[in-house]
């Protein structure tokens, strides 16, 4: 079968376009675009006013120091963390007492920004109070993580 016979009649089967002839009269795009623009006269610079783009306001926020709630939670959360600690705490050395309660510190503030996010990680404040813990020389594994366990369910009704 033959197109042109399933073609109607009036339609070219193979259209033949003529070239487009190309005029060149004057520079090309590229030496027009290297071409200096013409000067601006300044009467008509000195009738136009100046417009300077306004800075986007962005409100600036003073670091505030911790919120008291924020400190108060932080204290409940340090006394949930020592309860039941203190013999244990007594009989350690002064350097490891030291190291004890300085992650201890750095534990609570921890946690406490744990509780005051939106979606609480539990997992997350077990697994600081049980590295906290693991300061304490010679603690049983299966008693640390019970009593992470523990103080951890204490902290979740400190949520606020």
């Amino acid at each position: 079968m033959c197109y042109s016979e399933a073609m109607p009649e009036g339609v070219m089967t193979s259209p033949e376009v003529p070239p487009i002839p190309v005029q060149e009269t004057g520079p090309s795009g590229v030496e027009k675009a290297l071409e200096r623009p013409a000067p601006i006269p300044e009467s008509a610079l000195a009738h136009e006013p100046t417009v300077v783009p306004a800075e986007p306001m962005v409100p600036i926020t003073p670091v505030a120091p911790a919120l008291p709630a924020t400190k108060e939670l932080e204290q409940k959360v340090d006394s949930i963390l020592s309860a039941g600690l203190e013999e244990t705490y007594k009989k350690l050395d002064p350097a490891t007492q030291q190291k004890f309660r300085v992650e201890g510190e750095k534990t609570a503030h921890a946690i406490t920004l744990l509780l005051q996010s939106s979606k609480i990680q539990i997992k997350k404040i077990v697994e600081l109070i049980i590295a906290w813990l693991r300061i304490i020389p010679g603690v049983n594994r299966f008693f640390l993580e019970q009593e992470a366990k523990i103080k951890a369910d204490k902290l979740l009704h400190l949520r606020p």
